[in-house]
């Protein structure tokens, strides 16, 4: 029902793109208010072509390496730093523009990830998935769950670890991250683990992703474009929580937290 209100849309059109502005070859185009309602969205113009429908002659004038990688920096600062995400980046809703740039269309999907689910899924995408530790995966992936009384962890273990060494060892250009993340949802399934909603965004992204990367330039290395930018992800969290402001607030729950625990044991 979101959907079917075009406000939503806007709002997310402007929320998303203020939190992509650092990115220049990244183009989300903003609501134009004055024209728009609930049942109308009037936004700016895109000038350009969908990824869908270009041609190998269209391929060869641009720079897909750049376009690709910025897009998928882009999308894990979305899952992993914002947790606000366009949650549906096929080729259709993604368009090259005319000066070369992809533009973001139809933001009226939209999913939210909270800051513990956003740690969980760092664990699991650079500490274990992108390094082909498949015994790590399924720890990581147990705890992100619910345990049905069917819980089979030896079961969930073994098969995760042997798809994770599968795709780990695939060839470059066959590699689909998304159907990865997808593949481990259904195993925890099978095996008694229910898995969070959000695994289940984060493996259509990615697979939608897959698809504008084969596209765009099928030389990309999906791995060690998750290592790389979400061990930078990781630095800015580490110096964020090492903050003057931070810090003074630990301190100061700490000091609080003591307290409480003096009047306690005083009464």
């Amino acid at each position: 029902m979101a959907e079917l209100d075009y406000r939503v849309e806007a709002a997310n059109l402007r929320l998303v793109h203020s939190n992509l502005a650092g990115y220049d070859l990244i183009v989300v185009p903003q609501p134009i208010d004055d024209y728009s309602t609930s049942l109308v969205l009037t936004m700016d113009l895109v000038d350009g072509r969908n990824v869908g429908s270009l041609g190998p002659l269209a391929l060869q004038e641009i720079d897909g390496t750049a376009l690709v990688r910025q897009l998928f920096d882009c999308y894990l600062d979305q899952i992993l730093v914002d947790g606000v995400v366009h949650a549906d980046p096929h080729p259709g809703n993604l368009m090259l523009t005319s000066d070369g740039r992809l533009a973001l269309i139809v933001l009226g999907m939209v999913a939210r990830i909270g800051p513990q689910m956003q740690d969980a899924l760092i664990r699991l995408l650079v500490v274990a998935l992108s390094d082909g530790q498949g015994k790590e995966v399924a720890t990581s992936m147990s705890g992100l769950g619910e345990k049905r009384d069917s819980w089979d962890s030896a079961r969930f273990e073994r098969e995760v670890t042997y798809l994770v060494q599968q795709h780990h060892t695939v060839v470059l250009g066959n590699m689909d991250s998304g159907r990865v993340v997808g593949e481990l949802a259904r195993i925890a399934g099978e095996c008694g683990l229910r898995p969070p909603s959000e695994l289940t965004m984060l493996s259509k992204a990615l697979f939608n992703l897959d698809q504008v990367a084969c596209k765009l330039d099928p030389n990309f290395d999906p791995n060690a474009a998750v290592r790389e930018h979400v061990g930078e992800i990781m630095r800015r969290k580490m110096l964020q929580s090492a903050s003057p402001a931070n810090l003074l607030t630990a301190a100061w729950t700490r000091r609080s937290s003591s307290k409480s625990s003096l009047a306690g044991s005083t009464r």
